[in-house]
């Protein structure tokens, strides 16, 4: 058995550290791939792609049309009142 750690004690684990399973900056740490293949844990990318970043170019694969991405997102916004109108 083990206590459950707040993330900022999960982050100071001694475990953490051995197991190198932080990847990234300091500011911004992501959790590395847990398993080792060969003897080697997979490497993440460098950057965090931005919010959005890959939305069109991720439409444009899927063959959505151009227009469909907007500036906010993809679509309108989900509204529960709205989605329950359409049952009333």
């Amino acid at each position: 058995a083990e206590p459950v750690l707040s993330a900022a004690e999960a982050r100071a684990h001694p475990q953490v550290a051995a197991r190198a399973l932080l990847d990234g900056s300091a500011d911004q740490p992501r959790l590395a791939f847990p398993a080792r293949l060969d003897g080697e844990r997979p490497r993440s990318g460098t950057q965090v792609p931005k919010l959005g970043e890959q939305t069109k170019a991720l439409l444009a694969e899927l063959g959505y049309p151009r227009g469909v991405a907007k500036v906010a997102g993809v679509g309108a916004r989900f509204s529960f009142r709205r989605w329950l109108r359409r049952f009333l």
